[in-house]
């Protein structure tokens, strides 16, 4: 939704607070299409291809999870757009900083 990333980019929490609803509705209603349509394709395939479909469902799920969990939590933060944008010289640093660990 163009109107609420344009929000986030000016760091206009009003606004954003007003539009969360609405973003939360259509994520839903996208997830719930989604999930339909993988449903329509999944009865189409065979047993192998079933279980096939199932692992990549997993490790796609697995991966969400791990990069949901290395992700930079500041960057949701409107402090953190001001930080970055009077001291850009930061920025690297601070994304050095939460990168996994391999």
């Amino acid at each position: 939704m163009a109107e609420f990333r344009e929000a986030r980019q000016a760091n206009d929490t009003a606004k954003l607070d007003a539009l969360r609803p609405k973003v939360d509705s259509a994520r839903a209603e996208m997830t719930k299409l989604r999930g339909a349509h993988e449903e329509k394709i999944a009865a189409t395939f065979n047993d192998d291809q079933k279980a096939q479909w199932n692992k990549i469902k997993e490790e796609r799920e697995a991966r969400m999870k791990e990069r949901a969990a290395s992700v930079d939590h500041h960057r949701h933060d409107p402090r953190s757009a001001l930080l970055t944008a009077r001291h850009p010289e930061c920025v690297a640093s601070r994304r050095h900083a939460f990168q996994p660990q391999h």
